[in-house]
């Protein structure tokens, strides 16, 4: 049986995801994937057997020009 683990769910395409598979688990910005034992932790209780990684950071426009250099970091 599949069990579908969604990042970034409470996002704008993560709740239109919700209509096309309303199974699945949904989490938002209530756990750090950068904290390594807090994901594992996820992992271990849900034990997931697909992942889709929608969570990301997102500043908007006016961000995204005030930061360039960041992003671009982040990219390399």
């Amino acid at each position: 049986m599949k069990k579908i683990l969604v990042t970034g769910g409470t996002g704008m395409v993560g709740k239109h995801l919700q209509e096309i598979l309303p199974d699945a688990i949904y989490v938002g910005s209530n756990i750090d994937l950068r904290d390594y034992i807090a994901v594992d932790t996820l992992f271990n209780k849900l034990q997931p057997t697909h992942v889709i990684h929608l969570a990301a950071k997102v500043g908007g426009i006016q961000d995204n020009i005030l930061k360039k250099l960041s992003i671009l970091m982040i990219i390399s």
